[in-house]
């Protein structure tokens, strides 16, 4: 997978059997690039993440995670972490998302974005529509390149048609 294909921000549409690990290979190429990556979250909690990112030496993430707050009261602080309340809190998101950008200082930053699929669980369409609107705004702005990831068959097509509309690209990842 190559990183030029991700120029400004970018939505990728994988197939759930490959979900994971298609993004983890993301990841990877990010990171080996020199990128310093934002990785939000609100499927897979930070333990498990950061175990991959560890076990795969990839470097430079800090994570935005939505989902452990909504399983422990109290998650153990860590230094590439930032917990916020559930994923139904867009606006402590974007909170976070800033506090990190303003953190990076390398001129090589991106934000990952994982996913609007599980985002849709919590939140109706409109509000997910509205909050990938300010989003990319807010990156294209700050000069960060984005990728947004949709599992194909479980994300309705008219929303990634309306997701379409607010990115640079649309890739979809079929092998």
């Amino acid at each position: 997978m190559s990183v030029r294909v991700y120029e400004g921000i970018t939505l990728v549409i994988i197939p759930v059997e490959q979900y994971f690990k298609k993004n983890i290979s993301l990841i990877s190429n990010f990171s080996k690039k020199g990128y310093e990556i934002i990785y939000v979250t609100s499927n897979k909690p930070f333990k498990i993440l950061n175990e991959v990112f560890k076990k795969k030496k990839i470097e430079n993430v800090f994570v935005i995670d939505m989902i452990t707050k909504t399983a422990v009261n109290a998650p153990k602080k860590e230094k590439n972490v930032l917990f916020t309340n559930s994923p139904t809190s867009l606006t402590e998101v974007s909170i976070s998302i800033n506090q990190l950008l303003n953190k990076l200082k390398n001129k090589k930053r991106m934000l990952f974005f994982d996913s609007l699929t599980a985002l849709r669980i919590y939140n109706d369409e409109s509000r997910v529509e509205k909050f990938t609107h300010f989003l990319t705004n807010k990156l294209r702005f700050a000069e960060v390149k984005a990728i947004f990831i949709s599992v194909e068959e479980e994300t309705d097509k008219l929303l990634i048609q309306k997701l379409s509309l607010l990115v640079d690209n649309v890739v979809k990842l079929n092998d």
